[in-house]
């Protein structure tokens, strides 16, 4: 994509790409939660936001499936709290509690591109 947007719109399009990636794998962890042996899984979005800003990765090489394949996204292994006699790691607190703050970073994630949009909007129309 040529670059009509400015790092921060970028930004926030892989932020908001990686917060539905998020969503998917503590729905996964949720639906999960019985599953003897299951390990619980997150992912750390930090650095890909780091390197769509440098240029080495475009947002569009960021998509939703799957998520192995994904360019700068780590899947991290979460250890439990407690030890459970099944040994499955979900904490059904801790992936809700994940889940809610994900939703609001998701949320102004969206509002803020918004914006961006609703100013390009208004400098293309000449309008205030």
């Amino acid at each position: 994509m040529a670059r009509l947007f400015d790092p921060v719109c970028r930004m926030l399009e892989v932020a908001i790409r990686a917060t539905v990636l998020r969503h998917n794998l503590i729905a996964n962890n949720i639906s999960n939660v019985d599953t003897p042996g299951y390990q619980a899984v997150d992912i750390r979005f930090e650095e890909l936001l780091e390197r769509v800003l440098r240029g080495e990765v475009e947002p569009e090489e960021v998509s939703f499936e799957p998520l192995a394949r994904q360019p700068g996204v780590k899947l991290v292994l979460e250890s439990g709290e407690g030890v459970r006699l099944d040994a499955n790691t979900v904490d059904i607190d801790r992936e809700m509690t994940k889940m809610v703050k994900n939703m609001i970073l998701h949320n102004a994630f969206v509002k803020l591109l918004g914006r961006k949009y609703s100013t390009l909007k208004t400098a293309i129309r000449g309008t205030l």
